[in-house]
């Protein structure tokens, strides 16, 4: 089998690579300002629902009072493009001797769609018919004639999911922001010669991939889920009609932003299923840790639908992760500082299955792991596909600093 087609190794720069960079809002930043913007939208709701649904959860301790009915209607509301319907009632009670009236059906005022069960309300309400409400003690004034919980108070909690998950997201920001209180240190990319604290592994073997597919379409789906469930509740709430139309109108025109959202988690969605029929890429390498300097076999091998590759290409790519301060903030950048073409091939033969000698340049950085500092090198395996996502996958290896020369 020819070889496939290699690309010269760039120099990786050598550099300090921990120096902050001049760049946008990070993501760290952008978390703070999307869970922000979901607490406002969880506040927003509660002031609009949450009165309407303390006042219900009182009624259910109110005193029995025998009352009258004084008239009953089923009334239509007339909107753009539905119409709902709401149950209109008046009835008389004495407390204490004391005449009142109430115009309240339930402690929260909802018109919704399905007119019949209302119309049989209506009739069991009859002027002159002797029934039961329920009087407030602390105000005689206010009573209801149901003083039940009603699908449409129960979405009321609803923007309790809204304010755990924005103050939740912002709590866990801030909080890692707290703990993350060194600034990484600014380090030359020169190699260092220290011994390796382990035998180095000899041999080949097989690397394991970052994440496999099945985690992250499960973790895609459950958020996927989770978001739209939560914003098709206040959406039909709204179409419901569950408050007044002007508010109706408002809170669907202020949950906009939270649908296209939703929107864009299934789009992501249905790529991570499109994603399953992939090839599957196993990458080997020989030996399993590598020094700078040295040179290491990697072998690739794709397996499934690999006649749907158009192209396969493997790098290494070395990726800084450093937490620094940034004025009065901690911030944490990743960035690529090296890439180190392997095999590019648009051979199907060579695509299946390929081998390729991988020089790792010496005056680079080898792996390392800290509280403030991670460099990581990973083997990536790319292929693409036209009109379907691409294959990528990501191999963690471990390279080890330069070996120490025996003094004379």
């Amino acid at each position: 089998m020819s070889k496939p087609t290699h690309v010269p190794s760039p120099t990786p720069e050598t550099g300090p690579i921990s120096r902050p960079q001049r760049t946008g809002p990070n993501a760290r930043t952008i978390a703070r300002v999307f869970f922000g913007f979901f607490l406002l939208a969880g506040l927003v709701a509660c002031v609009l629902m949450f009165p309407s649904l303390w006042r219900a959860l009182a009624a259910r301790g109110w005193e029995k009072t025998p009352c009258t009915i004084i008239s009953s209607e089923v009334k239509a509301h007339h909107g753009s493009d539905s119409t709902t319907y709401s149950i209109e009632v008046r009835y008389a009670y004495e407390v204490f001797g004391n005449r009142y009236e109430s115009d309240r059906y339930r402690a929260t005022r909802v018109s919704s769609s399905g007119r019949a069960a209302k119309d049989a309300v209506v009739a069991r309400l009859r002027p002159g018919t002797k029934a039961i409400c329920y009087v407030n003690p602390a105000d005689p004034s206010e009573a209801v004639l149901d003083n039940s919980i009603g699908l449409d108070v129960l979405f009321g909690l609803i923007p309790l999911a809204f304010l755990a998950v924005g103050g939740g997201g912002l709590y866990f920001s801030l909080r890692r922001r707290e703990a993350s209180q060194g600034v990484a240190p600014q380090r030359q990319l020169a190699p260092p010669l220290v011994p390796s604290a382990r035998n180095r592994p000899a041999g080949r073997s097989t690397l394991k991939p970052g994440q496999s597919r099945l985690a992250r379409l499960i973790l895609t789906a459950v958020f996927t889920v989770f978001w739209n469930g939560i914003v098709l509740v206040f959406v039909l709430t709204s179409l419901w009609g569950s408050m007044p139309s002007c508010a109706s109108y408002g809170m669907l025109l202020f949950i906009v932003p939270f649908i296209i959202v939703g929107v864009v988690l299934i789009g992501a969605l249905l790529r991570e299923i499109l994603g399953l029929l992939n090839p599957q890429a196993t990458v080997t390498v020989s030996p399993e840790t590598a020094r700078l300097g040295d040179t290491v076999e990697v072998q690739w091998e794709m397996r499934g639908r690999t006649h749907v590759l158009q192209q396969v290409r493997v790098y290494l790519e070395g990726r800084e992760r450093a937490t620094y301060r940034r004025g009065t903030n901690t911030a944490t950048d990743t960035q690529v500082f090296a890439t180190i073409d392997i095999a590019q091939t648009t051979r199907a033969f060579e695509m299946d299955r390929g081998r390729a000698r991988l020089t790792i340049p010496r005056n680079t950085m080898h792996t390392f792991k800290a509280a403030n500092n991670q460099i990581t090198w990973r083997i990536v395996v790319h292929g693409q596909i036209p009109r379907w996502p691409d294959v990528k996958e990501e191999f963690e290896l471990e390279v080890l600093p330069l070996a120490m020369e025996p003094q004379p």
